[in-house]
Formats: structure tokens, C-alpha cells, sequence
């Protein structure tokens, strides 16, 4: 704990964002922090501190951090799509798709015999047919860029304020009993409860790393 707390310790506020980003948590990286990532890559010097710690983080030999080294792909595979072009060419060097390469063979079970390898395998494959297909890296940049021109500046507030209403069918108008009916409880006047609204949750990775 004191050696992990230390090596935080000494990284940048930018470092630290990337270090978070690939924790041994069981959630994926958060969007605001990947979108943060990819603007940052527009800098040399931040570029240069990303990479490190990504490299890094592919380069973990201990197979039970697999989630690590999982999120690192998926940084690594946000930043093709949204990041600098400078970023796309270091992810494109020899030494990166070496580093992908010996990946596509990581392997890692748990004790009950599940293969968490397996994630860690079809990411890196995946991750390097796509830095070596210049077309396709291509088409995913257009369609990236797209995406973020069309909600640029809109917050999830005025996109909620664009959708359409519900169409409310209208209810007859029913005559009201008389209060002289007694009959009547006064249950028979309240309007019934609206159903309860089933929370979200966000989809979890299955285990975790140490």
C-alpha cells in the first residue's frame, strides 16, 4: 500500500486521471474522463505522459491484474477514435502493436476456472487490426468527429427537451359521487400512484485485480 502510495503520489493531475482510468476497479473508465484524455493529446508533452502510462499499464506481467490491463486497451481504442492524429501515429509504432502482439496470447483464469484472458485477447486483436487498417481507422474518426459536433454544447438537459411528448389519451370526464353517499371512502378520491421508476445500473466487469 505505501509503494502504490507513493508512486501516485508522484504523478501529474493528468497522470493521476489515467491511472484512475485503468484501476483495478470493476467498472470501466468514465466518458468524461476519456473525452478529457483525448483532448489532452493535442499537447505533446500531456500526449507523451498518457502513453507512458498506458505502456505501462500493457506492459503488467502479472496476469491477475487483467482488468488493468484491459481498461488500457480501451483507452488506448477511445484515443484511435477521438484523439489527436499525433496520438494515432505513436499508437501505430512498431513497439505499440508489439506490445499489442504479445497480448493476443494472455492468459489468466480465476480459481473456479473462468477465463478472464480471454477479454485482455480479443481487445488486443482487435485494437491492432484496427491501428494497421488506415481506412477503417479513418471511417471511425469521421464517425467520432460526427458524433461530437452534433452534441457539442447540447447538455442532457436540452437533449431531453428535444424528444417529442408522450401522446396522453384524454380521459372522459366521470361525474362525481355525491359526498352525501356514505358509501364512498375517501380512497375512492385519491388519483393512484404513479409506478415506482427501476434504477440503473451500469454493466460491472466480473472479478477484480488486485
Amino acid at each position: 500500500m505505501i509503494k502504490k502510495a507513493l508512486a501516485r503520489a508522484r504523478l501529474t493531475p493528468l497522470q493521476m486521471k489515467v491511472f484512475d482510468a485503468t484501476n483495478a476497479e470493476p467498472w470501466g473508465p468514465h466518458g468524461t474522463v476519456l473525452s478529457e484524455l483525448a483532448r489532452s493529446t493535442n499537447t505533446a508533452s500531456e500526449r507523451d505522459d498518457i502513453l507512458a502510462l498506458l505502456s505501462q499499464r500493457l506492459s503488467e506481467e502479472r496476469p491477475e491484474q487483467w482488468r488493468c490491463v484491459y481498461k488500457a486497451l480501451t483507452c488506448a481504442e477511445f484515443l484511435v477514435a477521438n484523439g489527436s492524429e499525433a496520438v494515432v501515429l505513436a499508437l501505430r509504432s512498431l513497439a505499440f502493436l508489439h506490445r499489442l502482439d504479445r497480448l493476443s496470447s494472455f492468459h489468466f483464469k480465476e480459481p473456479d476456472g473462468t477465463d478472464q484472458g480471454i477479454n485482455v485477447r480479443h481487445k488486443s486483436k482487435a485494437l491492432s487490426a484496427l491501428l494497421q487498417d488506415s481506412v477503417r481507422t479513418e471511417e471511425i474518426r469521421a464517425k467520432a468527429a460526427a458524433n461530437r459536433n452534433k452534441y457539442a454544447g447540447v447538455s442532457s438537459f436540452d437533449m431531453r427537451r428535444q424528444q417529442p411528448l408522450p401522446t396522453v389519451a384524454a380521459t372522459p370526464q366521470q361525474p362525481q359521487p355525491s359526498r352525501d353517499d356514505e358509501s364512498i371512502r375517501d380512497t375512492a378520491w385519491q388519483q393512484p400512484e404513479a409506478p415506482a421508476v427501476q434504477p440503473k445500473f451500469r454493466v460491472q466487469f466480473n472479478n477484480r485485480c488486485g
